[in-house]
This record gives C-alpha cells, sequence and structure tokens, in this order.
C-alpha cells in the first residue's frame, strides 16, 4: 500500500536524511571510477637537491645537470600525483563522514544506513563505511521508542534549522568538490602551458 505522504512527511528530518544519504552515496558510487587510494598518500620526501659543479662546455657536466634536472620533475611529478590523491581521499572520506554523521542523529535509523549502503556501494565501500560509523560511535545507539515519546516533547533541533544544516552541509560538499576540480583544471591548463 503506497501511503501519500504529506508535507510535514516529506520535510521531516528522517525522511530529508534519506534524501541527503543517497545524495552522498551518489557522490561515492563516482568515486569508484577513479583510482583513489585506500589510504591517504604521503608526499614524496625529496632528497636534498645538489646542483652541479663544472665546466658548462663539459659534456660531462651537461649530462649531469640533464640527469638533475630529471630527477627534479619526475619528484615534482610524483609530488603533484600524491597531491591529488591526497585531495581525492580526502573528498571521498568526507562524503563518508556526511553519511556518518547525518545517521549518528536521532532518531536512530542504523539499519536504513547500511540497506542503503549495500544497494549503492560495492562490498568493500559498505564495510569502510560501517567501520566509520562504528568508529565514531554508531550502531550502539539504542533506538527510539517513539510510542513512548511524548507528542509534545520538543526536538534538539527544529525540522527547519535541520534542513537548514543539511543543505548547509551539501553546500560545503559542493564547494570542496568544484574547488578541486578547479584547481586540476588550472594545474592542467599550466602543464600544457609549460609543454608549449
Amino acid at each position: 500500500m503506497n501511503r501519500v505522504r504529506s508535507k510535514e512527511d516529506e520535510l521531516s528530518f528522517p525522511h530529508t536524511r534519506k534524501d541527503a544519504a543517497n545524495a552522498y552515496l551518489e557522490g561515492l558510487k563516482e568515486c569508484t571510477k577513479y583510482n583513489i587510494p585506500e589510504t591517504k598518500p604521503e608526499l614524496p620526501v625529496r632528497e636534498p637537491f645538489e646542483r652541479p659543479i663544472g665546466d658548462p662546455d663539459d659534456p660531462e657536466f651537461k649530462r649531469r645537470v640533464a640527469q638533475a634536472q630529471k630527477e627534479n620533475e619526475e619528484h615534482e611529478r610524483k609530488r603533484e600525483q600524491a597531491r591529488q590523491d591526497q585531495g581525492a581521499w580526502e573528498n571521498r572520506r568526507i562524503l563518508y563522514d556526511q553519511i556518518v554523521y547525518l545517521y549518528l542523529a536521532q532518531p536512530a535509523a542504523d539499519e536504513e544506513m547500511r540497506e542503503l549502503a549495500a544497494g549503492a556501494l560495492p562490498d568493500a565501500m559498505v564495510k569502510v563505511l560501517l567501520d566509520r560509523f562504528q568508529e565514531k560511535g554508531g550502531m550502539r545507539q539504542p533506538k527510539l521508542d517513539t510510542a513512548a515519546t511524548p507528542s509534545d516533547a520538543t526536538p534538539f533541533l527544529s525540522d527547519a534549522k535541520r534542513r537548514w544544516l543539511l543543505w548547509l552541509s551539501l553546500g560545503i560538499l559542493v564547494i570542496i568538490v568544484a574547488a578541486s576540480l578547479w584547481r586540476g583544471l588550472r594545474h592542467g591548463r599550466g602543464q600544457r602551458e609549460n609543454a608549449g
């Protein structure tokens, strides 16, 4: 039986939480298209650069200079790749955490989160999400007995404030992703200009 949702149902926190979780899960599903490392990569450490010393006309000196430049460029390429991997890893972690914090809020809906994640993500990502949820204190919360809760109880946050916080967090996420993409595009344009 399909029940028609009222305007109040559509604006309730459990309903908006589910919608937001689905949006974040779509973002996590998008992450599977990229080769994002499981752990946050470290930036490569550079040995102190030693400039070759010698006669600029000597072929051996020119070879050492060319080798030093090649090593420097290779190190910078690896470092930039590590920076991009760190950014992608961080953005994915933010998506995991947004879902976790949505479901740490009352009323508890641990099973709903698990079902949504299992329907949208590969098993390995579901495990990461559930581990992160448990690490933050989830899956230990007792479910609220709504029958025992007085109907006139005042919630911690009104539905309007919850919606506002939800949209604020979505906006922040969009800004973070847009800034990362813009930085990547700008960096790619700089590389093309340097190559040309």
